[in-house]
Order: C-alpha cells, then sequence, then structure tokens
C-alpha cells in the first residue's frame, strides 16, 4: 500500500506561503520595473532604443513559451524542483546582466535566461500553497495574495532608494540576491496524496494559461477568482458558464466529418496527418471568425499593455522626471490597480454586461487617460492620470481573464488557451520592433504611445462591429415576438 502524506494544514505551510510571497513579491512587478532597473545600464552599453526594445520583448516571449510547459514539467518534476530552477534562472540571468556590456549578452541574460526563469515560476508558487494546505487553504491563499499584491507598489520605491545609493550593476546584483534568498524549499515533500495531487495538477490546468495574461500577475489573478467567489454569479448571468456556453458559441464541424461512411485513410497521407493535427491541437475553432475576432482582440489589449508597461517610465523620463518622482507614480497606478481588482463582480452585477463589452468601455477610459498622459506634464495631475489608469487596469485585468470561458466551449477551452499564449509570444515579439523602429524614427516616446492607442482603438472597433453584426444578424433570422436573448448570445 503506499504511504499516504498528509499536508500540514499549517505549520512549516506558512514558511512555504512566505516564500511564495516573497518570490512574487520581487518576480510579478520585474517588467513593470525593468527601466528603473536597467535604465543606466541600457545607456552604458550604448544598446539602440529598438536594439533594447527587442531584448525586453524577447523576454516576455520567452515567458509565454515556458509557460506553455509548466504543466508538463510540474507532473515530472514537482513544484519544488521547478520553482528552484525558475529562481535559479532568474538569479543566473540577472547576476550575469550585470557584468554583461554588451547588446548580444544582455539579450541572452535578461532576454532569454531570465524570461525562462520568470516563465517557470508562473505556476508553482500557486500549487506550493495549495499542496501544503486543505482546510486553512483559503487563508492561506488570501495571505499570500494580500502581501503579493504590495509588490507593484513598494518595488518602485525600493528600486528608487538602490538607485540613490548604488551603481546600476549593483542595484542589479542585490535584486538577484534577493530571489536566490527567496528560493527555500522544504528538502522532504509533505505534499498531498498522489491522488490529490493529480487533483491539484488538474485545478491549474487552466489557471496556468491564465497566469502570463497581464505582466505576470499570475497569483493576483488567480487568487482573486479564487477569492471572490461572489463573481461567479456575475459569471453566470453575464458571461455564462464554461458548462454552459456550447449553446453560446458553437464551432462548425468540417463537413467531411458528417458523413457516416467517411474514412480518414481513404484520403491522401498528408490530409490524414493534417486532420489529424488540427484535431489533436484543436485548431478547428478557427472555423469560427467570432473567435478569431476575439483571440486577435485579446492579443492586441495584451501586446499594448505589456509594452506601455515598459514605455511609460521612458515617457516620463523625457518630461524630466527623476527617479524617484517615476517610482511614486508607479506605486500609485500599482495601489489602484490592486484596489479595483475588486470591483468588477459588483459593477458587472450592476450594469449587467459581459466581459467583452465591459473591456471595451474600459478600454475606452484607457485610451483618454494615455492621451492625457501625453499632453499633460504638471505632476500633481500625472498622478491623477495614474490612479485613472490604475484603477482602469484593475477593471480589465479580471474581465480579461473571462473572456475565453465565456465566449469558447469547454471542450476547446485548453487548446484556446494554448493558442492565445502562442499569438502573445509572436506578437509580442513582432510588437516589441514596432515599437523600436517608432522610436528610432520619430526621436519621440510620445508617437509610441500614439502607435499603441492605435492599435487599442484597432481592438475597439474589431469587437464593435463583432457585437453589432451578431446583432444585426439575429434580428432578421428571428420574428419580433421571439423572447429576448442572453447578453453572451449577442455579445
Amino acid at each position: 500500500m503506499p504511504r499516504t502524506l498528509i499536508p500540514p494544514d499549517g505549520g512549516y505551510g506558512w514558511v512555504i506561503v512566505f516564500a511564495s510571497v516573497l518570490n512574487n513579491f520581487l518576480m510579478v512587478p520585474l517588467i513593470q520595473n525593468v527601466v528603473l532597473i536597467f535604465k543606466d545600464k541600457m545607456l552604458e552599453i550604448d544598446m539602440t532604443v529598438t536594439q533594447m526594445w527587442f531584448a525586453l520583448n524577447v523576454h516576455t516571449s520567452f515567458i509565454y513559451i515556458t509557460h506553455l510547459l509548466n504543466n508538463l514539467l510540474l507532473t515530472r518534476f514537482g513544484y519544488r524542483k521547478v520553482t528552484l530552477a525558475g529562481v535559479s534562472f532568474v538569479f543566473c540571468g540577472l547576476s550575469m546582466s550585470s557584468w554583461i556590456h554588451n547588446y548580444l549578452g544582455f539579450m541572452l541574460t535578461f532576454g532569454f535566461v531570465t524570461g525562462i526563469g520568470v516563465g517557470l515560476n508562473a505556476s508553482s508558487c500557486s500549487l506550493a500553497i495549495k499542496s501544503y494546505f486543505t482546510t486553512n487553504q483559503n487563508k492561506a491563499i488570501g495571505l499570500s495574495m494580500t502581501l503579493t499584491a504590495l509588490g507593484p507598489i513598494l518595488m518602485p520605491q525600493i528600486i528608487s532608494a538602490l538607485n540613490q545609493n548604488y551603481h546600476p550593476d549593483g542595484v542589479i546584483l542585490i535584486l538577484a540576491a534577493a530571489q536566490r534568498r527567496g528560493s527555500t524549499l522544504p528538502s522532504q515533500p509533505k505534499v498531498l496524496t498522489k491522488t490529490t495531487w493529480w487533483k491539484s495538477e488538474e485545478s491549474i490546468n487552466l489557471e496556468s494559461c491564465y497566469d502570463i495574461f497581464e505582466e505576470n500577475e499570475s497569483l493576483e489573478t488567480i487568487e482573486l477568482n479564487e477569492h471572490t467567489n461572489n463573481s461567479d454569479k456575475m459569471n453566470s448571468k453575464s458571461n455564462g458558464n464554461c458548462k454552459s456556453l456550447g449553446k453560446d458559441f458553437q464551432f462548425e464541424e468540417h463537413k467531411i466529418y458528417k458523413d457516416p461512411n467517411f474514412d480518414i485513410n481513404s484520403l491522401p497521407w498528408y490530409k490524414r496527418h493534417l486532420y489529424r493535427v488540427v484535431g489533436l491541437l484543436g485548431l478547428d475553432i478557427f472555423l469560427n471568425l467570432r473567435y478569431v475576432n476575439i483571440l486577435i482582440g485579446l492579443s492586441l489589449v495584451v501586446l499594448v499593455e505589456m509594452n506601455f508597461v515598459v514605455l511609460l517610465p521612458f515617457l516620463l523620463f523625457e518630461y524630466s522626471f527623476t527617479i524617484s518622482e517615476i517610482a511614486a507614480f508607479l506605486s500609485v497606478l500599482g495601489a489602484a490597480d490592486i484596489v479595483f481588482r475588486f470591483l468588477p463582480p459588483h459593477v458587472g452585477d450592476c450594469l449587467k454586461k459581459p466581459a467583452r463589452v465591459m473591456i471595451i468601455l474600459v478600454l475606452g477610459v484607457i485610451i483618454a487617460a494615455r492621451l492625457a498622459l501625453i499632453y499633460i506634464s504638471h505632476y500633481p495631475t500625472i498622478l491623477i492620470i495614474a490612479l485613472i489608469l490604475g484603477c482602469s487596469k484593475g477593471m480589465r485585468v479580471v474581465y480579461m481573464s473571462l473572456i475565453i470561458p465565456s465566449y469558447v466551449p469547454e471542450q476547446h477551452l485548453a487548446s484556446a488557451l494554448v493558442i492565445q499564449i502562442v499569438l502573445n509570444s509572436l506578437m509580442s515579439l513582432l510588437g516589441g520592433y514596432a515599437i523600436g523602429i517608432t522610436r528610432t524614427t520619430t526621436g519621440s516616446y510620445v508617437y509610441c504611445v500614439i502607435l499603441l492607442e492605435f492599435l487599442t482603438a484597432l481592438t475597439i472597433v474589431m469587437w464593435s462591429a463583432d457585437i453589432l453584426i451578431k446583432k444585426c444578424s439575429r434580428k432578421k433570422s428571428k420574428p419580433s415576438n421571439v423572447s429576448t436573448a442572453r447578453a453572451e448570445e449577442v455579445y
């Protein structure tokens, strides 16, 4: 009989909680503060703007790519080994980047090595906490979420203080050392039984795909959804459940499969393999143009947000703000972001609108705030804009995690999320290169913000057009005496 290991549900489990908090405290806001950390380093090694932007987006792209392997690695090696590997990659990447003095070295150390490390850590810490708690799991996750949320608020201030007292290479080494110390894990596993382990593994299968959505805010987004159970009501009313979505968003099967006499072996060899690959990867979801529209829109939103987070400090440097002033801006933005993530369930219940419509409204507010940021350089007003951007970002992050489950049937959900991550990775590389070219050509980050504004507006137009087309088609296909359709069927 296999030995059953009982989780401590406390005790040493709290050490795991605080180790995970320290890990995420440093990694979650890394991309947001990358400019504060590496700005002087980039200038020191004479990197062009295009090179710098490409290196930063290589970092983001490898986070996405590594994330696709998380479930496989966690199943094969367990969360302890994956976490240790992740923090080791981050430690090595940051440490090596402190003494590298050329573009290629920076791209390899920060872009490649550190990116892989951040990607490996995306799900392992969350699984570690779940494996060490049963009845106290909600308390542990709640504490972890609360303390992790302080990262985007406090880290800009910490980095600002370090920059005032140390050389850029010293700042990088200090942050690398804190990563390494935060990787303490037990030498003996105190996990659930094998059966329960697999249950836990399955429970993060979809969560791990969400982890990378938005500036590596994995733990925050997942735990928020776990702790706002009341938002399930909103999901069922305005966004629908994954289990009932088959009625709302059916994918058309290829007509060849509807023929009972069809034999795939009768096809030429290349067509046989093509059909099998399509079925294995779930690529038949591309037969529905509405999903393609949603997929592209989501990738554009992620692309814009990731690049704006990195671009923002550069823009503020153009306005001659000091590092401490920029750190205060980022802290205000991070605090508003965290606070307003608890608001969407109540707003959704009040307006009774599905997630995609709510994101369209929020994106409109974001466009207005970013335009104001271009034309206003008065610092107190800039802080108000940071507050608005943080509030809208907090709401958008929550609704973004609801989009794909709200419009894709359960049987296609896993493949849809994987496709989303792959597309995010590709667009990150292309978008980063486009931002670099724009800055080099125009000589100002203002035009980079305008480019991002255009991409955001393109998303609004694409989704609004899809909603209008859906509404018009329903009016033509159904008589006026038919009962009103649910919001999910239209929006």
